[in-house]
């Protein structure tokens, strides 16, 4: 998995849908979900290799076993965390 720490933007806004940087399987969780984050994984099996997480958006558009397709917007993006966290 690489990583990597980026802020989309449009005409100065960062206000802009997410798209996914790889196709796969989505899997969400309150525990995910308390920072705005898809985790994306390879397969749908419980063998599956986490490929991307994708965090601080909100609303998120996809939804738990989801399959989804490079490009797929995913959610908004926005400083979602926990609170007292930022």
């Amino acid at each position: 998995m690489v990583s990597k720490d980026l802020v989309l933007s449009v005409e100065g806004s960062a206000l802009v849908d997410v798209p996914s940087p790889v196709s796969g399987y989505i899997r969400r969780s309150p525990r995910l979900d308390r920072w705005g984050t898809v985790e994306i994984y390879n397969r749908s099996s419980e063998d599956a290799e986490l490929i991307a997480r994708v965090r601080h958006m909100h609303p998120i558009h996809v939804q738990d076993g989801q399959k989804i397709e490079y490009g797929q917007l995913l959610g908004r993006q926005s400083n979602k965390a926990p609170p007292g966290v930022k």
